[in-house]
């Protein structure tokens, strides 16, 4: 199995440094559990990986990191593709990306992985309490 991961920030998803590189440039090993969760999926037989890795024809699911841009190529790909699935994992707050928090854009995706309890409404939707954010929470 491939599942291609889409960050909403290009540089990342460029030489597959979302799972390569352990530092972003906003913070030191801010990209360590993305190197973790590779290592985890590899012992499983399941290869991860930015399209610079896993060409989109060939991927089996695909796990956006943020709500893409709406033109964003990877995304219209996968919108299209047959027999694939695709997860929104969201990280950013509605101030750097409101799209997030827009309910109206979930139902493309098989599931959503958010830390804001107002955006849960269905089982498609799942709390990630992984990941801490303290303010700034969705409006309804």
């Amino acid at each position: 199995m491939k599942i291609l991961f889409h960050n909403y920030y290009n540089t990342l998803n460029i030489n597959n440094t979302l799972f390569e590189a352990s530092n972003s440039g906003i913070g030191d090993d801010l990209l360590k559990p993305f190197n973790v969760l590779a290592a985890v999926f590899s012992n499983q037989n399941i290869e991860i990986g930015t399209y610079t890795k896993i060409p989109m024809d060939e991927a089996d699911a695909f796990v956006f990191i943020d709500y893409p841009r709406v033109d964003d190529p990877v995304f219209e790909y996968a919108r299209i593709k047959k027999n694939t699935k695709l997860y929104l994992l969201m990280l950013e707050s509605p101030i750097v990306n409101l799209q997030n928090c827009d309910i109206k854009l979930h139902g493309i995706f098989e599931k959503v992985f958010t830390w804001s309890d107002d955006l849960v409404e269905s089982n498609r939707i799942s709390i990630n309490r992984k990941v801490e954010i303290l303010h700034h929470r969705c409006r309804k």
